[in-house]
């Protein structure tokens, strides 16, 4: 649906907007869908251009939403487990060409068909593996906070890659969570270190990226029906679950990541190396996944533009990137994916038109 939205999308050449708050771009949108708050936010070079939230933490309660609150940005973790593993290549602890075997062949079962799947066909997910885990039955193991996170983890990637390949590892596009999954339990097995350390060091930190987190976020709450805020035990995916979307952050640390972002595919940044950024946005031959992002032509961004949605059913959030023009756009809700998709949608076509307009 978003994808088909910003393909339609004419350049605006209306009135450009008066303010740099853009809770009012999306208050109508927000009110027309019954979601509790929305969030959004123009980011460019120089910096966060539009930033605004609009509604209630909770459904019906009088406590605004707040400028600096987390949003759990779900699949949009992906992003940054890739811009990990980048770090880490740099570094020389692992290289996109490292393969399932190479590190976790000698510490769990691995069925023969994954042993030779790198870590980048585990990223743009063309690995063949399952693409659906709330139903498995290892499922219930993954909330028992007495076992160590990387034990589960471990033990969750052992799963996964005992599992019949849903197609030839290597080839066919299969948008999977548990490729991720595999490759947080092998940067993990090669460092000895958790992936949420792992992202706080080599990401969060490096970019001082404040209020990021993991799990749902505390004070706004998510919301699994529009009137349905879930407690923050029932509020996210077991941890487990982590390199493929449990991060949460303020729309600010966010922008700070997206300018990095931004930075590098100018070649102007230092937290990697050019040609390491543009390994992360280059698809290879007939792809359309680059690494942690979706990628298509658009008029309106001048080129490529690279997009993710991210939802845990309870939150979601979009963000779009368009490197040729030098920005990028977010919305958020503290509302599942069936309700909030198409708002969202909306959204991000006005902060986009917002952006374009003279």
């Amino acid at each position: 649906m978003l994808r088909a939205a910003l393909s339609a999308l004419a350049l605006f050449t209306g009135p450009a907007a008066a303010q740099d708050d853009v809770a009012s771009l999306l208050e109508p949108i927000r009110v027309e869908s019954g979601i509790a708050a929305m969030g959004g936010m123009v980011v460019t070079r120089d910096g966060v251009q539009a930033l605004g939230v609009t509604g209630t933490r909770v459904h019906g309660g009088t406590d605004p939403a707040r400028t600096d609150d987390a949003w759990h940005i779900g699949s949009l973790t992906k992003m940054l487990t890739a811009v990990l593993a980048a770090r880490l290549s740099e570094q020389g602890v692992i290289g996109f060409e490292t393969t399932v075997g190479e590190v976790l062949g000698d510490r769990i079962f691995v069925r023969e068909e994954y042993l030779d799947v790198s870590l980048r066909e585990l990223l743009v997910h063309r690995a063949g593996l399952i693409n659906r885990l709330n139903d498995q039955p290892v499922w219930p193991s993954l909330h028992d906070e007495s076992v160590p996170v990387t034990e589960r983890r471990l033990a969750l990637a052992e799963f996964i890659l005992n599992r019949d390949p849903l197609s030839e590892p290597g080839s066919d596009f299969e948008y999977a969570n548990a490729g991720y999954i595999v490759a947080g339990a092998m940067m993990e097995t090669l460092t000895m270190s958790t992936w949420e350390n792992l992202i706080e060091n080599h990401v969060f930190s490096p970019l001082n990226m404040a209020g990021a987190g993991f799990g749902p976020p505390r004070g706004i709450r998510g919301h699994w029906e529009l009137d349905d805020p879930l407690p923050l035990e029932l509020a996210d995916n077991p941890a487990p679950i982590g390199p493929a979307g449990t991060v949460h952050m303020p729309l600010a640390g966010y922008a700070i990541f997206l300018k990095a972002m931004l930075d590098g595919l100018a070649g102007e940044d230092d937290f990697l190396r050019p040609e390491t950024v543009a390994a992360l946005f280059t698809p290879e031959a007939g792809e359309n996944y680059v690494l942690g992002w979706g990628v298509d032509e658009r008029e309106w961004a001048g080129g490529r533009a690279f997009f993710h949605l991210g939802s845990n059913q309870i939150w979601t959030a979009v963000v779009w990137l368009a490197p040729e023009r030098g920005f990028a756009v977010v919305a958020v809700a503290n509302a599942g994916r069936d309700h909030a998709e198409a708002p969202l949608d909306r959204a991000i076509v006005a902060l986009i038109e917002r952006q374009l307009s003279p």
